[in-house]
């Protein structure tokens, strides 16, 4: 089961793809409290050149920063672990360049504090007289799964299924057919229930399973084979776009926290 690009779609379906960037301002400066009360989400407006423009509160808690002023003018470096940052700095700036949008992104976003977590990530960028004035981002938290869910049993059946073999080559169709439903169906309920598509939660087991192994000494190339991975620079390429660093940088972050030396910028 091969991961493929998620289907585009209009993140934060309301904001402008094109404006003057005063009016994105006051646009935003008027939804604030609507934005701020997304504590699943952090949400964001940078410049043409990925500085913070505009962040909620949620992004203020998680970065351990004193207040929004505090965010402003800077890039995503100076407040995320510098590894990850100057990753994420890379990664708007790429948007901001190509107008390519990253829509529904599985991604592991690394915070102060050594905290980490999963979201799916939404950015665009916004023009003014076709020159990039902007970037708008959105990073919602996976959260819990929909337990509540008719078919929850069934899905959830297949999501243990799809964790405990995740190294393996699996067959979408067979999963289907093991909870008594077509593709389709098991793709929207695995949405509905664990916001992720097969395919995603595929991806998010065995990236799981090398950052656990990173920690310890096996080679990459070990580590990709055990993670079913049979072309480790597949999985040495998968696992940047998704992580922010190589397998081998974030092995390097993870000994130079340990023992609390500086990190210096990804490969």
């Amino acid at each position: 089961m091969v991961e493929r690009p998620p289907t585009a779609a209009a993140p934060l379906g309301a904001a402008p793809r094109s404006g003057k960037l005063e009016q994105v301002l006051a646009a935003l400066a008027c939804l604030e409290p609507v934005f701020d009360a997304q504590v699943d989400a952090v949400i964001f407006l940078k410049d043409a050149d990925a500085r913070y423009l505009f962040v909620n509160r949620t992004f203020v808690d998680r970065c351990m920063v004193p207040d929004k002023a505090f965010v402003r003018g800077k890039l995503a470096q100076d407040l995320f672990p510098p590894r990850f940052g100057v990753a994420y700095t890379a990664q708007d700036r790429a948007v901001l360049a190509s107008g390519d949008e990253i829509v529904d992104q599985l991604e592991r976003h690394f915070y102060a504090g050594r905290r980490s977590g999963w979201c799916l990530t939404h950015k665009y960028r916004i023009v003014d007289d076709g020159r990039a004035v902007a970037l708008m981002g959105i990073s919602r938290d996976l959260g819990a799964p929909e337990h509540d869910h008719p078919a929850y049993e069934r899905i959830a059946f297949v999501a243990a299924h799809i964790q405990r073999h995740c190294a393996q080559n699996l067959n979408l169709r067979e999963l289907a057919a093991t909870a008594r439903m077509s593709v389709a169906q098991l793709e929207r309920y695995f949405k509905a229930i664990f916001k992720l598509s097969p395919r995603q939660l595929l991806l998010k087991a065995r990236l799981d399973a090398a950052c656990r192994l990173l920690a310890g000494d096996l080679s990459v190339t070990e580590i990709a084979a055990q993670c079913g991975y049979a072309d480790h620079s597949a999985f040495s390429r998968q696992f940047k776009a998704r992580v922010g660093l190589s397998p081998r940088s974030y092995r390097a972050a993870l000994g130079a926290a340990a023992a609390k030396v500086p990190v210096t910028a990804p490969e």
